[in-house]
């Protein structure tokens, strides 16, 4: 199939006989070769197999942990790529929601620094066996991905993250258990 436009979670979108179909981590313009995870009435979710041509805008993530954390959908795609994509976004909002044609949408002003620019984390915690994790949750689960050091994260909120973590580990702090329904600390959030 061929990928011709990006989804609101940032999914590529594209059509197998007319039927559409949303694979995660696929770029515009790219052909591939997928496999139907999920079907549904009106769309399908795809799982690359193999990338026939690649998108000259496809990078490597930054992230070691890119493709099991949901914490970032657009890493894979360089960032100049990436504000355009989002000035595409606005644009479609405006004409399909808005009933707005033919507005003028400014391109997407980009950061200087495109990465620790959030200043707001809200992790959940948990354990893995008798250790305190704290991260993301995992794209589409509530497992969770321990993180470290979060590239879009303030370094200070990092930081934080990482002395909560260890300060829980220490003390022993109960934390919630989503199947028990019992503990007591389950998110961790710092400004």
């Amino acid at each position: 199939m061929t990928i011709t436009g990006i989804g609101s979670n940032g999914e590529g979108v594209g059509r197998i006989n007319n039927f559409t179909v949303f694979v995660p981590y696929a770029l515009p313009g790219e052909q591939l070769d997928v496999t139907i995870q999920t079907s549904k009435k009106n769309y399908a979710i795809g799982k690359i197999i193999r990338i026939i041509t690649t998108s000259p805008q496809r990078i490597a993530p930054r992230c070691g942990l890119y493709y099991e954390c949901g914490g970032c959908q657009l890493q894979h795609l360089s960032y100049d790529a990436q504000l355009k994509i989002k000035q595409q976004q606005v644009k479609d909002a405006v004409e399909r929601i808005g009933k707005q044609k033919n507005l003028l949408i400014h391109p997407t002003l980009g950061a200087k620094q495109p990465w620790n620019y959030r200043n707001k984390m809200q992790f959940p915690i948990g354990m893995d066996k008798k250790r305190v994790i704290l991260g993301c949750f995992s794209q589409g689960s509530h497992n969770i991905v321990d993180t470290r050091d979060c590239y879009i994260q303030k370094e200070t909120n990092n930081n934080i993250a990482n002395a909560i973590r260890d300060a829980v580990q220490k003390l022993g702090i109960s934390i919630y258990d989503e199947d028990k329904h019992i503990g007591t600390l389950r998110h961790i959030v710092g400004r």
